[in-house]
């Protein structure tokens, strides 16, 4: 009977033994490791040679939130404007347009309404004109709104870039500086009043416009803001009498900015890298062809490619700050490889192409470092095509900021440049 006992325990320890030991044995880099499967680890950047292109390719200008984006619907996340703009930059006049609902519905009379515009930006501009006036006739909803029409059905502004009537324009005077927080305009109280008396079928909203501006632009915190939203105050009559009036505010519900900016179709791109908004730019670079990676990585076949284990890889870029604006702390990027070749004449169909990453990254120090270890691994095992990989920007059509970049003509330093860490068995 003890003996039947103690055999009985002994088996599961046996089995637990196997099982370890198997496992063990499996292992690439371990004591138990069968010859020929240890892994070793490496760190390098790729010769210049190595990156034999590296351009910037362009994209159609059109609305910022367009529902009908490839990238939008593989996402599957409809990104919002945190902005609206005035100015005229780059031969570009840029308006926007606010609209408030909620309003007050028991009152036939209120004071000093005002608009207030908290600033996100100001680009070339410390002193300025602003002009607003209140929308005829018209609804519009930020979602489609843009210079030509207002409505998903593409009904026609009768004047393209916004209807409304000369002779209601409110023109004030700014000082624009590092310090400035927000703008004020003053409206007619009679202008909100009517928003108020006709319901929501008067409520058209304003239009802001700057005047005199010839290359320069104003971004302040659109509706998709937690705070700081375009707002607008006024006071109310007391409840009762002998009270002082009541100070009311009320948050814009839409919000958006049109420009008259024309699609850059065959546009000659030139020698600049850019990474840009409007008009659109994103970057593609071209690794080198099959046989060199067999040499930088010491291999013979693509068999061998298999071995290798992409861990962590970075496209680094410089800043050439004296062509950029930036007004984002941060960009919104993806990466991509096309199906084939791109033809940098053409606009992009990002339908054809592989999509991996996003980032949210941030410049420091001028450089601006961005995460490829997916797209190198699929590049060095042959699991795509060597057509480049494409550093798509997602805030196409969001504002006007851009970044350049130093190409492979600049100083070593300044020259893009990969870097990867790799494991290889044996």
């Amino acid at each position: 009977m003890n003996i039947y006992k103690k055999f009985k325990m002994a088996v599961p320890m046996v089995v637990i033994l196997f099982i370890c030991l198997l496992f063990a044995c499996t292992q690439k880099n371990t004591p138990f490791g069968s010859p020929g499967t240890s892994t070793h680890y490496h760190a390098l950047t790729l010769p210049d040679s190595m990156i034999t292109d590296i351009y910037t390719y362009k994209d159609s200008v059109r609305s910022f939130l367009d529902t009908t984006d490839f990238l939008l619907r593989t996402f599957g996340e409809r990104t919002r404007n945190p902005k609206i703009i005035i100015g005229n930059y780059e031969d570009t006049e840029i308006r926007a347009l606010v609209r408030f609902t909620s309003l007050p519905s028991d009152t036939l009379y209120l004071e000093d309404p005002v608009l207030r515009l908290y600033l996100h930006h100001a680009e070339n501009i410390s002193s300025v004109t602003i002009n607003v006036a209140p929308i005829d006739s018209v609804i519009f909803y930020d979602d489609y709104v843009c210079w030509e029409s207002w409505s998903l059905m593409n009904d026609q502004w009768k004047t393209p870039g916004g209807d409304f009537t000369a002779k209601n324009i409110i023109s004030t005077n700014h000082t624009i500086s590092d310090s400035t927080e927000f703008i004020e305009l003053p409206i007619p109280a009679h202008i909100v009043l009517g928003w108020v008396k006709g319901g929501w079928q008067k409520n058209t909203g304003l239009i802001v416009m700057t005047e005199g501006i010839s290359n320069g632009f104003l971004e302040f915190n659109s509706v998709n803001n937690a705070t700081g939203k375009p707002r607008l105050s006024f006071l109310l009559p007391p409840k009762t009498e002998g009270d002082q009036p009541r100070n009311e505010h009320r948050d814009a519900i839409y919000s958006a900015f049109i420009h008259d900016k024309k699609d850059s179709s065959g546009e000659n791109i030139g020698e600049g890298l850019f990474i840009a908004n409007m008009t659109p730019r994103s970057i593609i670079v071209s690794i080198d062809s099959l046989q060199n990676i067999y040499e930088l990585f010491g291999v013979e076949n693509q068999n061998d490619l298999r071995k290798i284990n992409i861990l962590q890889a970075y496209l680094t870029l410089t800043v050439k700050p004296e062509n950029s604006v930036i007004t984002n702390e941060k960009m919104y990027l993806h990466s991509a490889i096309p199906h084939e070749e791109i033809d940098i004449n053409e606009n992009i169909d990002y339908t054809q192409m592989w999509h991996y990453n996003r980032y949210r990254v941030g410049i420091e120090n001028d450089k601006l470092k961005i995460n490829i270890t997916n797209l190198l691994q699929v590049l060095v095992t042959q699991k795509r095509p060597y057509n480049g990989i494409c550093i798509v920007n997602n805030q196409r059509n969001m504002d006007f900021a851009r970044v350049e970049f130093y190409g492979m003509t600049a100083e070593e330093n300044l020259r893009p440049q990969i870097s990867l860490k790799y494991s290889m068995l044996d």
